[in-house]
């Protein structure tokens, strides 16, 4: 909430809050406007260290599903 200003806290919150209530079957789809995590992340990709820690997690996560993907699995 200290990060970034208060309407985006708030819209954050929302949009996270409202679909825990629900299902979470489609939760990710449902996440995917939530655009003040985006700049939390990228306010924290500021550092050097923590960029490439960051890149080298979704890039191991990403090779997991194009394996995946090209396996037949289901990968969404």
């Amino acid at each position: 909430f200290t990060r970034v200003p208060k309407g985006y806290a708030c819209y954050g919150a929302l949009i996270v809050a409202i679909p825990l209530c629900t299902s979470l079957i489609s939760f990710s789809r449902l996440l995917l406007p939530s655009f003040p995590h985006a700049i939390l992340l990228a306010r924290s990709l500021s550092n050097p260290p923590v960029f490439w820690a960051v890149l080298g997690v979704f890039g191991l996560i990403q090779a997991g599903l194009v394996v995946a993907f090209a396996t037949w699995n289901w990968v969404a």
